[in-house]
């Protein structure tokens, strides 16, 4: 048997027994050429070579290498298998190599081989079991993909219809919008909830504790009421409210009080004044209308019934007819000074909000209704509007109307196939099928179309239309032309021709202006049903406008209620929050009384405790003091043979300073853990008792308390830097072991005490930690009784501080606004009286200072006037003055005299006569000039006409022309040979003649040298006439009556 393999992406390996018929050579003209040299004419026989992968030689078995003696003998012998296994697998790597690049070429080619010789992509596959194997594979990930994406979709579709069980099922109004047609302006609804039947109980059960309580209250006022009941009114309003305060929100004064005579009066102005304003703004309507009339202008009734309608509204908002219905239910803001006051309003509150928003919600529905009528008008027109452009055969797009998505409230349930980006993968399954039913209703509508006897019998009858003549428009109807009339001239045609061809013509025209009054009329009925779209479109628009309008109206009134519920809300939790805030500072009090007790205790029972670890403290500072000493050292050494020398160098290592960047000593490490500790442990009585025993040891775990375990023991070891080196000489071991000793009993004593004096120094620490907690309890202690204090005033105060809610109009604010919100709390209310006074001697004041400078202008006009006379006299007097110099210094001429006569009339009347003539002569210059040119620019236009007329025809004959030569030229390649002379082009080929060509070019060069001479001379005739004309215009420069005519002469700057 066999087995292949790709070994690779694109290679072919092949096993084999030996002594089968497979053989496969090897193939080494890939080391001795080029590599597309490898592969011409081999075949795949060139390609093979036999292997044995059971020659125990060839590929031996790995053994582990021998030890001892053997491992020498068993590496090279690995090494030489090694090396001949490496070049077996180098020349197995190369036929492989070759092999893929043989295939890779195949493929190539086949990728390039005509559609018929195209072999499959599968047919190159040469490992089956591969390929199956990763199919196999693949179709797993595949299910587990698909399961997992199916799980999935499940689970979303659970969430989605829980989430469409617990919020949109329960919507009683589900929100969406109204757009525009034309802006993007949009108005969406108020989404409403279910109301269930607890809450609609609870709303009922209010309203009649409320009914009852307003009975009550009516009881008190009555004059028959016990006097000792009338006193158990919680406020009067006329005490501080004058019942003009309009700005109060959902406040009624009640029937017999002073301020509802007030409101009364106050409301009945308000209303006086609206209907005033409404009459007059009816009134101008009117006189615009009739204006309107008397000019010709006539408007739509459902146009006029609208703005009947805005004008009779006068500004108001439909929102105003619910108050009346819910306000006899309401508290008055001033009798809101109890929670259960509060909470009872609160409720009212939210019904009346939600009666605002089911209001607004049937407005919204009625302009939804008229919007969908309106689109169906538009629609209806805008498809008579596309038939008359299709009639006219006018290509143009005709925007139709529809309502948008956020119009519908289901949308967001509903997927279209635009929202998905991605393309939808269908199954082989789901392919299969549909390409069946396409297949099916396919075949079933050929079969259809084969068996429609109406559809043939309208084809064959009528030619597939059931438009008779008379059905036809003008712009449907076709004239039928006979060939004739094309190819015979009308100076050739018969008598006969020549009759019908008049007849065709004359039928030709009146088609022809049938055709252009019936695109008139098309025209007409186009521009009035664009202009009815225009108008329909207007209508919706000014409809969503007042919807617009009135959904800020309602926004206004419940956001205003739910403000006002947030507003008692607050006032509710605040009250709750002042109950908890003064029991938790009584809590509070008492907790810190009793710290300050134990604060106390701790101070007298630690500075005890402080006293006697400082008795300690210094027994352990006398010991480390004996032990430090040089005579406790030579006292040590006094049995032993050594000399003084050496004691003393030993002495001096004694004392030598422990340096402590080389070792680390006892008291590194745990230094502030024992620090720590003492603190703790001297409270509860545990200090050392003996001097020798390490602190540690005796204080054992300092947070003993938490749970952990001290220590059984701890045998503390100083680490010393005195190295066996450093010996002197002339000491033996014995003597410098000893000094170890003495000396690490010195260094143990030296950590002692400084871990003493610091538990001293955390000791005196902790002592004035516990006197200063001592300090701050007792002024906690008095914080807290100041604070208790101080709330319990505020809630004192605070019982009849009632939150009110002002309407205020934008410009009657003077608080600084921020950015965000802005803060009242500092701000007041101004009455309207003190304004206006405040006003009027404004006023005052001003129109006085106005009086006193106006006599204060008045007054320095006249010094101005005065000096201004003044000085206008002196220039006077100086002009007056130079003017005798002048008549004195004048000379007096012939001229002069004659001027002093009387003479110089008639001289200026021959001057003026004179200029009269000159401008006569002028204006008829000008005018003949002006004909001149009129019928100069009337020839010409005529000769354009006459031009353009004459293209026409000659652009039609060349048209005409054409055809015939495309007709004869096609009737005589057919009768005529194949071959022929030379040929030339146009619309199409007509044999050459040289005569006829070289006449025809000497004629065209003779016309357009006449031509050229044609313009030369009226180009020459144009000079020559304005060269006349200059000459006229010389010549009359030379006249001394016209000298003077076209002189710039200055104007005289005093004439007046």
């Amino acid at each position: 048997f066999h087995r292949c393999s790709t070994g690779g992406a694109d290679g072919i390996l092949v096993w084999s027994e030996p002594g089968s018929d497979i053989t496969v050579a090897p193939d080494d003209t890939h080391l001795k050429g080029h590599e597309d040299e490898a592969f011409g004419d081999e075949t795949a026989a060139q390609f093979a070579f036999e292997l044995d992968d059971t020659d125990l030689n060839a590929f031996p078995t790995w053994v582990p290498p021998a030890a001892g003696a053997d491992a020498t003998k068993g590496e090279d012998e690995e090494v030489e298998l090694s090396e001949e296994a490496a070049a077996k697998r180098k020349l197995m790597t190369h036929e492989i190599e070759a092999l893929r690049k043989k295939l890779r070429i195949l493929v190539d080619h086949n990728s390039n081989a005509p559609d018929l010789e195209k072999l499959d992509r599968s047919e190159f596959c040469v490992d089956f079991e591969e390929r199956d194997a990763i199919g196999a594979k693949s179709k797993e990930r595949c299910d587990a993909l698909r399961a997992e994406i199916e799980h999935q979709n499940v689970a979303r579709q659970l969430i989605r219809d829980r989430l469409i069980k617990e919020f949109w099922d329960p919507m009683r109004g589900k929100g969406c919008q109204i757009t525009s047609l034309t802006s993007t302006l949009a108005v969406s609804n108020y989404p409403e909830r279910t109301v269930s039947e607890e809450e609609s109980t609870i709303t009922r059960k209010l309203r009649m504790l409320r009914k009852s309580e307003q009975l009550e209250f009516q009881m008190l006022k009555d004059p028959s009421c016990p006097t000792e009941l009338k006193k158990d009114m919680v406020l009067d309003v006329d005490h501080f409210a004058s019942g003009k305060e309009q700005y109060v929100v959902n406040w009624w004064p009640g029937a017999h009080s002073k301020a509802s005579a007030a409101r009364a009066k106050q409301l009945a102005d308000a209303d006086a004044e609206v209907k005033r304003i409404a009459a007059e703004k009816k009134a101008k309507e009117d006189a615009e209308k009739q204006k309107e009339k008397d000019k010709g202008g006539k408007e739509k009734d459902k146009g006029e019934e609208i703005g009947v309608k805005m004008v009779e509204d006068g500004g108001g908002t439909s929102a105003d007819s619910i108050v009346a219905e819910e306000q006899k239910y309401l508290y008055e803001p001033f009798e809101l000074v109890t929670n259960s006051r509060r909470r009872l309003q609160i409720h009212l509150l939210q019904s009346l909000s939600a009666d605002y928003r089911m209001h607004f919600n049937e407005l919204f529905k009625a302009c939804q209704g008229d919007k969908r009528n309106i689109i169906d008008g538009i629609k209806e027109k805008c498809s008579r509007i596309r038939q008359i452009l299709g009639e006219l055969q006018i290509e143009e797009e005709v925007p139709e109307p529809k309502l948008q998505e956020v119009e519908d409230c289901d949308s967001v349930l509903k997927v279209q196939d635009h929202e998905i980006a991605v393309e939808k993968w269908i199954s082989p399954e789901e392919r299969k099928a549909r390409d069946e039913a396409a297949a099916k209703e396919e075949e079933r509508l050929r079969q259809l179309r084969e068996n429609d006897a109406g559809q043939r019998a309208l084809v064959q009858m009528m030619g597939g239309t059931l438009k008779t003549k008379k059905d036809l428009t003008p712009l449907e109807i076709v004239l039928d032309k006979e060939a004739w009339m094309d190819e015979i001239p009308e100076d050739d045609m018969t008598e006969l021709q020549k009759a019908a061809f008049t007849e065709y013509q004359a039928k030709e025209k009146a088609l022809a202006e049938a055709q252009d009054a019936y695109k008139k009329q098309l025209s007409a009925e186009l521009k009035s049903l664009r202009a009815g779209v225009q108008e329909l479109t207007l209508q919706f628009e000014g409809l969503l406008k007042r919807l617009h309008h009135e959904r800020f109206a309602h926004d206004a009134k419940f956001l205003c209620q739910e403000l006002y519920c947030a507003r008692l809300q607050l006032a509710l939790l605040q009250n709750v929050e002042d109950n908890l805030v003064r029991e938790q500072a009584e809590l509070d009090l008492d907790g810190s009384k009793g710290k300050v007790m134990g604060c106390e205790q701790r101070v007298n029972d630690f500075t005890a405790e402080v006293q006697r670890v400082r008795g300690d403290q210094d027994d352990r500072a006398r010991y480390e003091k004996e032990v430090s000493s040089a005579q406790h050292f030579r006292q040590a050494f006094a049995n032993s043979t050594l000399e003084p020398n050496a004691i003393t160098a030993l002495l001096q290592l004694f004392r030598k300073k422990k340096e402590l960047g080389k070792g680390k000593s006892f008291g590194d490490e745990p230094m502030m853990t024992a620090t720590r500790s003492t603190a703790r442990k001297s409270v509860s009585g545990i200090l050392p008792t003996k001097i020798c025993k390490p602190l540690d040891v005796v204080l054992g775990d300092p947070y003993i308390d938490l749970g952990a375990e001290p220590p059984e023991s701890f045998d503390p070891q100083v680490e010393d830097d005195i190295k066996p080196e450093d010996c002197p000489e002339g000491v033996d071991e014995e003597s410098f072991k000893r000094m170890h000793e003495l000396r690490a009993e010195k260094l143990r004593a030296e950590v002692e005490v400084a871990k003493g004096a610091m538990v001293l120094s955390e000791m005196g620490g902790f002592l004035s930690h516990l006197e200063r907690e001592c300090a701050e309890a007792k002024g906690d202690r008095d914080r807290l009784e100041r604070e208790l204090r101080e709330h319990k005033e505020l809630m004192n105060r605070e019982l009849y501080d009632i939150e009110i809610l002002f309407k205020l109009k934008q410009g009657q604010v003077e608080v600084p606004q921020a950015a965000v919100v802005t803060d009242y709390s500092d701000a007041i209310v101004i009455d309207q009286e003190v304004v206006e006074s405040r006003n009027r001697r404004i006023t005052d004041l001003g129109k006085d200072k106005v009086h006193i400078l106006t006599k204060i202008k008045e007054f320095r006009k006249s010094l101005s006037l005065l000096d201004w006379e003044h000085e206008m006299l002196a220039l006077q007097t100086s002009d007056l003055e130079e003017r005798t110099k002048d008549v004195h210094m004048l000379r007096v001429t012939k001229d002069l005299q004659s001027l002093l006569k009387g003479g110089e009339e008639g001289r200026n009347k021959a001057e003026s006569d004179l200029l009269e003539r000159k401008i006569e002569h002028l204006s008829e210059a000008t005018e003949k000039k002006e004909q001149a040119l009129k019928k100069q620019h009337s020839m010409v236009s005529h000769a354009a006409k006459l031009r353009k007329n004459e293209n026409t025809m000659l652009e039609k004959k060349l048209r005409e022309l054409q055809q015939n030569v495309i007709q004869r030229e096609h009737i005589r390649r057919l009768r005529g040979p194949a071959g022929g002379g030379q040929k030339t082009g146009g619309g199409g080929r007509v044999e050459e003649d040289e005569g006829a060509a070289k006449a025809a070019r000497a004629a065209f060069k003779e016309l357009r040298s006449r031509q050229r001479l044609m313009e030369a001379a009226k180009k020459n005739t144009e000079e020559i006439e304005i060269l006349h004309k200059e000459l006229d215009r010389l010549r009359q420069r030379t006249f001394p009556s016209f000298v003077q005519l076209h002189e710039d002469r200055p104007s005289n700057p005093d004439f007046r």
